[in-house]
This record gives structure tokens, C-alpha cells and sequence, in this order.
């Protein structure tokens, strides 16, 4: 399964000032990324997400190749008493991963580890350059 793909299409126009009023579309120089589920090795350059006040590991992320990046989830997902913090993680993954348009994703969600906003956060996500 592909999370983070749109099933509606939205144009961004913009308006010819030469004296016309044509909307035309604006062709966006950003990539789609977007985010699948598989293995992500702990010894290799990944980014750990942790939630609560225990940091319980709930996700890895890979970097991206061909702008999808490679999700581990390391939570039982069948238990009921997870359910709160996988959800938490998946909307936290799709905002991050897939929702957010940077010129480069992978490089803007490692600032985002050390970024204030993750401090404070429910899933708070660290980068590990060298593997744990």
C-alpha cells in the first residue's frame, strides 16, 4: 500500500498581467513524495519515530529513493491499546513524508528532528546518520 497519493487533482493558476485574463496552470518544480511500508535496517542512515513518555520506538523511515520513502512499523498494529498511538504516527508520517512539498524531503524532515516543534510534539522523531 502507497500512502500519501491524492485521489482529487487541484490546478494552481496564476494570471497573465500582459493584458489577458488567462488562468493558466502553474507547472510545479517539486517532487510528489509519498511513503510505502517495509523493512528499514536500524544499522543504516533511518530516522526513528518514538511516542510517549516512555519513547516506545513506533516507526522507522529510510531515506527516499525515487522519492518514496520506506516505512518499518514496529508496533503491534492488531492490539487495541496501540491504536491511539499509530494513529498518531500514520497522520504524523503522511504530514511529514507525504503532505509537506519541500525541494528536498529527506533533508527538511532531518532538520525537523531538531527542530522545537518536534520537542514538544506526541511523536517525536530522531535522526540516526550512522545507524543505531
Amino acid at each position: 500500500m502507497v500512502y500519501g497519493q491524492k485521489t482529487t487533482r487541484t490546478a494552481k493558476c496564476q494570471v497573465n498581467l500582459r493584458g489577458r485574463n488567462k488562468m493558466e496552470p502553474v507547472k510545479s518544480k517539486k517532487q510528489k513524495y509519498r511513503w510505502r511500508r517495509g523493512t528499514v535496517s536500524a544499522s543504516s542512515e533511518h530516522i526513528e519515530l518514538t511516542c510517549g513518555d516512555k519513547n516506545i520506538p513506533v516507526a522507522r523511515v529510510a531515506p527516499p529513493v525515487d522519492n518514496t520513502f520506506t516505512v518499518e512499523i514496529l508496533i503491534n498494529e492488531e492490539r487495541a491499546i496501540n491504536l491511539p498511538t499509530l494513529k498518531a504516527a500514520r497522520a504524523s508520517l503522511n504530514l511529514y513524508l507525504a503532505e509537506r512539498e519541500e525541494p528536498d524531503q529527506w533533508e527538511f524532515v532531518k532538520r525537523h528532528c531538531s527542530s522545537s516543534s518536534n520537542r514538544f510534539s506526541l511523536v517525536l522523531w530522531s535522526y540516526y546518520p550512522e545507524g543505531k
